[in-house]
């Protein structure tokens, strides 16, 4: 009886090893698994960053891009940090590289856009050991006007009979750039019933939102592309009215410095800006100048005002009276068109202030 009991017992002990065993690798699993790849939920899409292959020096990644938005996205570019140094990719093409391991990575044409609820994956090595995944992806990309004198429209009628007739609307690109998924916008009288080498996109009553092919999506600085049509019937003689031309713009260049702005926010400026004290000193206890901190290649961005300019300057210059002073420094950001302010209480010390 006591041999029986003692078998049951070890039995037993055994099972819940095994079972303990069984759980601990599962779980081991799920976590390799969880820490090979990494989900980024951003506004109308999700980026996966997913390492297929490690070793000690070194790994490939693929980064997927869905699009879970509503509309297509065209001609996708995105910037993300990586805390290693990119020393290959594929099927993408990386635009610029700051140095501080902030990447911006663009399409390489034949995957320049991403339709509703597809994806578009990249490839990248590195050779040194993986740091961590990125926390955080801007996708860059938005339309604009392109300037009158950077392009020439020409209205061609190639052939007449009866009532219809067959013409070309041929775009010139007369300036320094790429026409980068470019798209046209006007009126037109007469109803087109074929096109080539574009596609019409809208059409209600007499507007027209003509683009690109898939194969001719962008013009190249000073070339040209002829963009076909029938109409079935109609006046030949009506050209187009009101046209305005547009792109997808996916660089922001400081003009000025030369230093490209891709991938930074608003946000980033913001962050980057501060107050640095003299050494002694902090926010409730100011006895020297003070110096208001931006990144050169932010600075144009920034601008910093005092509430009291007999005691803090603008330029930070610090004069101490009797009594202690408070003083408000407002740190204003202007970027792309938005603006953000901080105001920021600080303390002078009286002259009496050891």
């Amino acid at each position: 009886m006591k041999r029986n009991k003692l078998r049951n017992r070890l039995v037993s002990v055994v099972l819940t090893l095994v079972m303990l065993i069984s759980c601990l690798m599962q779980t081991s699993v799920t976590m390799a698994k969880t820490e090979n790849s990494r989900l980024y939920l951003g506004e109308g899409y999700q980026v996966v960053f997913a390492i297929t292959s490690r070793w000690t020096e070194g790994y490939v990644a693929e980064i997927t891009i869905k699009n879970t938005g509503e509309s297509k996205i065209d001609n996708w570019c995105l910037a993300f940090s990586l805390e290693n140094s990119i020393t290959n990719i594929w099927d993408a093409k990386l635009e610029n590289n700051s140095g501080d391991h902030r990447y911006i990575v663009k399409n390489n044409q034949y995957n320049q856009d991403i339709k509703v609820g597809e994806s578009v994956t990249f490839g990248i090595q590195v050779n040194e050991p993986f740091q961590q995944f990125p926390t955080d992806y801007t996708m860059i990309g938005n339309p604009q006007v392109i300037e009158a004198h950077d392009y020439s429209l020409e209205y061609i009628i190639n052939e007449e009979w009866g009532s219809g007739f067959s013409a070309s609307l041929v775009i010139h690109n007369q300036s320094d750039y790429d026409f980068e998924d470019w798209t046209l916008r006007g009126y037109y009288e007469n109803d087109i019933d074929t096109i080539w080498n574009g596609q019409i996109r809208e059409h209600k009553e007499n507007h027209y939102v003509i683009s690109g092919a898939e194969y001719a999506q962008n013009l190249a600085a000073g070339d040209s592309i002829s963009i076909g049509f029938h109409c079935k019937a109609g006046n030949s003689a009506l050209n187009f009215e009101q046209m305005e031309l547009e792109f997808i713009k996916t660089d922001i260049e400081d003009r000025e410095s030369g230093r490209s702005m891709i991938g930074y926010t608003i946000e980033d400026i913001q962050k980057d800006a501060c107050i640095l004290y003299s050494a002694g000193d902090c926010d409730t206890a100011v006895t020297r100048n003070l110096t208001f901190y931006v990144n050169d290649l932010f600075a144009k961005y920034v601008t910093w005002e005092s509430s009291r300019k007999d005691i803090i300057h603008d330029d930070g210059t610090v004069h101490r009276t009797k009594d202690a002073t408070e003083v408000v420094i407002t740190k204003k950001v202007n970027f792309e068109g938005e603006q953000r302010e901080e105001k920021i209480p600080v303390r002078v010390a009286g002259k009496n202030f050891l």
